[in-house]
């Protein structure tokens, strides 16, 4: 029986590997090739019949699933539907299989879809930065969940719009501090750099405010201190300056002030009346008068 049996057994289920090969590269048979390339116990022979697959969902299950990592790559090799590849970046099991697949995708709407929705924080990242398309990064950028996706595309996005609405909405400050720098509206800034919570996105804010009311209320009551540095730089009004340089309560702050102040009057009353010590001592070096 045994031997009857192995005379109508197919060569491609024949226990020697070398007949199976041989049998294997003759066949077309789809779902035969699939039952092999996912079964067999030779590797060589899997790869064989993987490369003679056309369905691309049998392959897709394959560089999905398969253990080897060699026979995935194969697998994914012979895929080109961007639908297919896009599944696979999102929900394959073995990261070389997501990056391979997301790297083979160039329509910009699946992209996108993959930046919004992969499992995976690479194969998000790999997947925007591939986007180019100016209203598919807004479309990232304001509805991405992942914070570092938002990031990346808001950095593509011109449109001031958008860019406003982000910095005004976005909840990461991470996200919100470079959109800002694309915004150059000044009642915008402004608005930004008095309300924002995120100290980063009020600070880059000022670069682009000159209202030196608005940057001496920013540089007398912003609760940090960098930010009130920074506002410094715009003021030129000594009296302002000199009121800073005895009040603020951080040195650095209260140093750059009296670094604004050429008036001696102005200086020597700082060195005789401010509080702190620091910052008499530095206007006394500035009036060049010890006895003050």
């Amino acid at each position: 029986m045994g031997l009857f049996g192995d005379l109508f057994k197919p060569k491609y289920k024949d226990n020697n590997p070398k007949i199976r090969l041989k049998a294997v590269k003759e066949l077309d048979n789809q779902k035969i090739l699939a039952d092999i390339a996912k079964n067999d116990s030779d590797d060589n022979i899997r790869r064989i019949a993987i490369e003679g697959i056309s369905d691309e969902v049998v392959l897709a299950d394959i560089a999905k699933n398969d253990s080897d990592d060699n026979i995935r790559r194969i697998a994914i090799e012979g895929i080109s539907d961007e639908v297919v590849l896009a599944d696979i970046a999102k929900n394959a099991s073995y990261e070389d299989v997501r990056r391979i697949a997301v790297r083979g995708v160039s329509d910009e709407v699946v992209l996108a879809d993959i930046a919004k929705n992969a499992s995976y924080e690479l194969v998000r990242r790999i997947a925007v930065e591939g986007v180019s398309d100016e209203v598919v990064l807004a479309d990232i950028a304001r509805y991405a969940s992942d914070v570092d996706v938002r990031r990346i595309a808001v950095r593509g996005v011109r449109d001031k719009l958008v860019l406003i609405d982000i910095v005004k909405n976005d909840p990461s400050g991470y996200v919100r501090s470079v959109a800002i720098l694309g915004i150059d509206s000044e009642d915008v800034l402004v608005d930004i750099a008095k309300k924002d919570d995120w100290s980063y996105v009020r600070l880059a804010a000022l670069r682009g405010i000159s209202d030196e009311d608005v940057l001496e209320d920013i540089a007398r009551n912003d609760p940090s201190w960098p930010v009130r540095l920074a506002a410094l730089k715009g003021i030129s009004d000594e009296v302002v300056l000199a009121d800073i340089a005895k009040k603020d309560d951080w040195s650095n702050v209260r140093l750059a002030a009296l670094r604004g102040i050429s008036d001696e009057v102005v200086l020597a009353d700082i060195a005789k009346n401010a509080s702190y010590e620091d910052v008499r001592r530095a206007a006394i070096r500035a009036v060049g008068d010890e006895d003050l």
